[in-house]
C-alpha cells in the first residue's frame, strides 16, 4: 500500500530533462524514493507492495496525479512491470507508463545503521522550521547550519543567512535535555 506521504516526494524530483530517471520517483516493494540529486527523500510503505516484480520509476505528474486520487486511503499497486505499473484506490483503476532508465544507487548515499551511532539526532517541528525557514529565505534563499562538533548538547545549532545590503539573520536552536542514557539530543525553536 502507498499512501499520499509516499507520493508527496513528487515535488523534489529533478527538473532538467538531461537526468530523466531524476524526474521521478522510484517505487520499490519497500519504499518510494525522489531525489533532484541534491536531496534525497524515500519514505517507507505500510505494507510490502507483493505485486511489484520489477522496481519502477514513476513520471512525476503521474505521481502528482495519484497523490490527489490517493486522498486518505492508501493506494494499491496491482502490477508493476517495465510496461506499465497499475494501482487501484477506491474502486478507481489507474494505470501509467513508467519512466525508462534506471534510478541511481540510492542506497550508497544513506547511512547505514551501524555507522549512525556517533551522530547527534536533532528533531524539529516542521511548523517552526517552515517559519524560521521563510524569514532566512528572504535573507538570500541560503542557509547555512552550524552544529558544534564536540559537545552538541549544550551548545544551540545556529542557522544563518545573510543579505547583500549586509542585514544578517542568525537563528539559534536550543537544546533539550533528554533523560539520562538516552543517545540522540533533540533541539527545539
Amino acid at each position: 500500500m502507498i499512501t499520499k506521504l509516499s507520493l508527496m516526494i513528487h515535488k523534489i524530483v529533478a527538473k532538467t530533462e538531461s537526468r530523466f530517471t531524476l524526474n521521478g520517483i522510484f517505487l520499490t516493494n519497500k519504499e518510494t524514493v525522489a531525489t533532484d540529486s541534491h536531496r534525497l527523500t524515500r519514505v517507507k510503505h505500510l505494507a510490502p507492495a507483493d505485486k511489484m516484480d520489477k522496481h519502477v520509476v514513476l513520471k512525476s505528474a503521474d505521481a502528482a496525479q495519484l497523490s490527489k486520487m490517493a486522498g486518505k486511503n492508501p493506494v494499491e499497486i496491482t502490477s508493476a512491470n517495465q510496461t506499465d505499473i497499475s494501482f487501484k484506490s477506491d474502486g478507481l483503476n489507474v494505470t501509467f507508463e513508467p519512466l525508462e532508465g534506471r534510478f541511481p544507487d540510492y542506497e550508497r548515499c544513506v547511512p547505514r545503521s551501524d555507522q549512525q551511532q556517533d551522530w547527534t539526532c536533532i528533531t524539529f517541528d516542521p511548523k517552526y522550521m517552515k517559519d524560521l525557514m521563510e524569514i532566512h529565505a528572504a535573507a538570500d534563499g541560503r542557509v547555512r547550519m552550524y552544529v558544534h562538533p564536540n559537545n552538541p548538547n549544550s551548545h544551540p545549532n545556529i542557522l544563518e543567512s545573510a543579505r547583500e545590503d549586509g542585514q544578517d539573520v542568525q537563528s539559534l536552536l536550543m537544546p533539550i535535555r533528554e533523560a539520562v542514557g538516552y543517545q540522540s539530543r533533540r533541539y527545539a525553536v
